[in-house]
């Protein structure tokens, strides 16, 4: 068996500890029958064995008596309670037997009551019971059966197909769920089209996905027709929330479900979303913090196509996207402040819904789409969670325009200039606030255009006019009591009084904007006010720890990667900065030569960077005699971090081991940077060669494809492997001085 041998294990040993009844369960094609047959061959010498097909029965017990030779006869009573009197009857002088109920769904009720008897009458009798939903009796032991885990299902598919020798199967077989009969249809169609193409064409998985074989049951014949047959076998209510979910684009909260899913219900919508669990519709995601409802992507791709055939579909689809909409405008009000990080989380647990959204609506209800648009605006800035080019972003604009609403218009331009600022575009960004201001003259946003026209003015130089736009910014903003606005509007001036020399006097700015974020509670915006002091010599926070130079490089290769060139030219400042102090000169002389070469591509005034190093008390240093510099002491080669082969798992230097058998994206990325690692230490892969070696072969958007690895890189970091992962402006490495070791080499 195809990674099921474990399981068949636990099914025999529940039996031969003294369980009576064993319930597989499992949405169509994950491989329940066959599971069921491995455990009856190898349980065969304690207990005989008779298998009892339920898909077309109407009366089990009449089913189970013919498969075991029993004549229960007629009576004028021949109701369904009388022949399971009957065969109980008849069985309690029957030897030691193991029956195995195959497809119990369509007669669920009636394999209950036969389960019933059994534990109460019939104690020789052992049941082993295939369905998508336990037959919720008391003694019933249920087992949930789970993907295949990937090298299982690759196994599967070149034992099944025709011929793959020297193809890589890996990321279609990812996109087949690891079900076994989605496998073993895709691997039959392999003796007409390659494994490349049948990944192209998985969008089409329902036209695809069938077989010619005569020896497959009739729904088993199509990917599709399993899948019907679970669709019909479903109440109203499951039909239609499973139809709903085909509007979600991932894992959704019980809160979506119910506001999303509940008006087209009848039922309560919490017990609907209970039937679909119970019956592999559906699966939880987490155990702590709130639950959250998946599918697989096969289920996911099936309720879309009953989805498109709803009268409700554009209504349950407007109400899918009001509900985010919602969230993302709440969130997005609140990522100042004391709750900022937590509203900055769950807008980027959002954020596939609300691109999916987005591409759906910019045409349909433009208005929708620009106010989801200028919602994720802080997502972007802080977070990186978005390509800065991502339509999503560059779209809002036009969005806004075609909605017709002034404030939108307005807030998608600064959307759009703050943009252009962080691509280094600041001209651009200037002519497109100038548009704003005139649509936002005497309104409450007036003071926000204005402060991001202060930010595109110190860019362009023009101090006197960018010291005129703050200004004003700053005393709209103390009138409104908006704190955000004040503090960025007073930072944006504390950089103006550096540019002019007065360094003194930038300090009092920034000070002023820390001591309104600490006020506020903000952390994300008072660390950057914390950067911009430093440099110029001011220690606005005496115990806070100084970041290292590594994570400010890696801050500067992941903002240049990005196009923020400005940004990564200040973090290369602070590296040079503290480079010198620490007596490493051509450490510090390559910093500053490469943070004035990205803020000239950033079109950055060459004197800013000059300033801010002189405000930093740091100058280029002249070469020394290499005697003379400081020898580093090499890292501690200690901790070790063992990764399996092909990252199948990943053990930790205090010992956690981690199974990424099922992250198939993640897995390989880690692969490929470990391979490196071990063969050419200290050189970086590229973000564009992730995305090939993470998802071989599939076709994405540049922006996609970026935020694919962003993601995956994130994960790994948040998998432990932060000390090591270095991010460069040429890609991403594992650290030369780390001591990795292979699965292979251990």
């Amino acid at each position: 068996m195809f990674g099921r041998d474990a399981v068949c294990d636990d099914v025999v040993a529940c039996f031969e500890r003294g369980l009576r009844l064993v319930t597989l369960v499992g949405p169509g094609g994950i491989g329940k029958s066959r599971l069921a047959e491995e455990a009856a061959f190898r349980l065969r010498e304690t207990w005989p064995t008779r298998t009892v097909g339920l898909s077309a029965s109407r009366d089990v017990s009449r089913s189970i008596a013919r498969a075991l030779g029993i004549k229960l006869g007629r009576t004028a009573q021949s109701e369904e309670d009388d022949s399971l009197t009957r065969l109980v009857d008849a069985l309690r002088s029957h030897d030691p037997i193991l029956i195995v109920l195959d497809d119990a769904d369509a007669v669920l009720e009636q394999a209950a009551s036969f389960a019933r008897a059994c534990r109460e009458a019939l104690p020789e009798i052992r049941l082993l019971v295939t369905t998508r939903e336990p037959l919720g009796i008391a003694q019933e032991h249920v087992r949930a059966l789970e993907p295949l885990p990937l090298e299982a299902a690759v196994a599967m598919f070149e034992a099944r197909a025709a011929q793959t020798e020297g193809e890589d199967i890996r990321p279609l077989v990812e996109r087949l769920d690891g079900i076994p009969l989605a496998i073993e249809l895709a691997a039959s169609r392999v003796r007409v089209m390659s494994p490349k193409e049948l990944l192209v064409r998985l969008e089409e998985r329902f036209r695809i996905l069938k077989s010619d074989r005569r020896d497959l049951r009739e729904r088993h014949l199509t990917l599709a027709g399993t899948l019907e047959w679970s669709w019909e076998l479903s109440g109203p209510d499951e039909r239609q929330a499973f139809a709903c979910l085909g509007a979600f684009t991932g894992p959704l909260t019980l809160e979506a479900f119910e506001a999303v899913v509940g008006p087209e219900l009848e039922g309560d919508p919490i017990d609907v979303a209970s039937a679909l669990l119970r019956k592999s519709l559906a699966t939880r995601l987490g155990v702590r913090g709130p639950a959250r409802l998946s599918m697989l992507e096969t289920l996911r791709a099936f309720a879309r196509s009953k989805l498109a055939s709803l009268p409700a579909r554009e209504e349950i689809e407007r109400r899918h996207a009001m509900f985010y909409l919602g969230r993302a405008e709440h969130m997005a009000a609140r990522t100042y402040g004391a709750g900022g990080a937590q509203a900055l989380d769950e807008l980027e647990a959002d954020l596939p819904h609300l691109l999916a959204i987005f591409d759906r609506e910019v045409t349909r209800t433009p208005e929708i789409a620009a106010r989801i648009g200028v919602s994720l605006a802080d997502l972007a800035f802080f977070r990186n969670a978005i390509d800065l080019h991502n339509p999503c972003i560059t779209l809002t604009h036009r969005a806004a325009d075609a909605s017709g609403d002034a404030a939108l218009r307005v807030r998608a331009r600064v959307l759009g200039a703050r943009i252009a600022l962080e691509l280094g575009q600041p001209d651009k960004a200037e002519k497109t606030l100038g548009e704003a201001l005139g649509l936002a003259q005497g309104s409450p946003l007036e003071a926000e255009v204005l402060r991001s026209l202060g930010w595109a003015r110190l860019a362009l130089g023009r101090i006197d006019e960018a010291e005129e736009a703050l200004g004003r910014a700053f005393e709209q903003h103390h009138a409104a009591g908006d704190a955000r606005g004040e503090a960025d509007a007073l930072a944006a001036q504390g950089i103006a009084r550096a540019l002019r020399g007065e360094i003194d006097r930038a300090h009092v700015f920034l000070a002023a904007a820390h001591a309104l974020h600490v006020t506020s509670g903000e952390t994300i915006r008072r660390l950057k006010v914390v950067e911009m002091a430093s440099l110029m010599g001011l220690n606005l926070e005496t115990e806070s720890a100084p970041p290292s130079m590594d994570d400010l490089r890696a801050s500067a290769a992941a903002h240049h990667a990005a196009g923020r060139a400005w940004r990564a030219a200040l973090d290369l400042l602070r590296v040079a900065e503290l480079a010198s102090a620490a007596g490493h000169d051509d450490d510090a002389r390559t910093a500053l030569e490469t943070a004035r070469r990205y803020a000239e591509e950033a079109h950055v005034p060459a004197a800013l960077c000059d300033t801010v190093a002189h405000a930093a008390r740091f100058s280029a240093p002249s070469p020394t005699n290499a005697a003379d510099v400081p020898k580093r002491e090499a890292a501690d080669p200690t901790p070790q971090w063992q990764v399996g082969p092909e990252a199948r798992w990943v053990v930790l230097p205090d010992g956690t081991r981690t199974d990424l058998t099922r992250h198939g994206p993640v897995r390989r990325i880690l692969d490929a940077l470990t391979t490196l690692h071990a063969t050419d230490k200290g050189h970086a892969i590229s973000a564009v060669d992730l995305l090939e070696a993470g998802w071989p072969g599939e076709r994405v958007r540049y922006e996609a494809g970026m935020l694919r690895v962003y993601t995956g890189i994130r994960r790994l970091r948040k998998l432990g492997l932060e000390p090591i992962l270095v991010t460069r402006d040429d890609g991403y490495l594992l650290d030369p001085a780390a001591h990795v070791v292979r699965g292979d080499a251990l």
